[in-house]
This record gives structure tokens, C-alpha cells and sequence, in this order.
């Protein structure tokens, strides 16, 4: 049977770099990337499937995510997850 891994990204504009900052729910990963699709290719070139990705208003407060989310495909704030087969 297929085992699943899975990564939760938070992607964020930051205004003053100009980029997105991008950083996962331990805060064991964070990069910044210049555009949002290079964020997902970055995550594709380690195997990483898009499984969803939404936007939201709010923040997280001790790894749990506080907010609503927002449905505005223009936001500054997105949540995405991927998942990858377990080795």
C-alpha cells in the first residue's frame, strides 16, 4: 500500500523584499522566491505534488493556524500542501 508524506507551506508576499517568504509549520524550512509559481516549481523539482492550496487572513499562533480563509485569489497570504510518496 502507498504511504503519503506530506509538507504544509505558508507563502507570504513580503513587501519589503518584494518576494515571497515562504517557510513550512515547524519553521525547519524558509525561503524567499521572486514569484509564487517558482515557489511551486522549487517544490515540484524535490518531488513535492501540489495537493491544495488556498488563501487566507490570519496568522499562526503556536504552529496552529488562527483566521479565516479568505477566497480572494489575490491575496498577499497563501497555505499550500504537498504531499510526496514515503520512501
Amino acid at each position: 500500500m502507498e504511504q503519503w508524506e506530506y509538507q504544509v507551506l505558508d507563502v507570504d508576499w513580503d513587501k519589503s523584499q518584494g518576494a515571497w517568504k515562504v517557510s513550512d509549520t515547524t519553521g525547519a524550512m524558509e525561503f524567499i522566491s521572486p514569484t509564487i509559481v517558482e515557489v511551486f516549481n522549487r517544490m515540484g523539482e524535490a518531488n513535492w505534488e501540489m495537493a491544495a492550496v488556498t488563501s487566507f487572513t490570519g496568522e499562526l499562533i503556536g504552529g496552529e493556524f488562527v483566521g479565516s480563509h479568505s477566497g480572494n485569489w489575490e491575496a498577499s497570504k497563501y497555505r499550500a500542501i504537498f504531499k510526496r510518496r514515503k520512501q
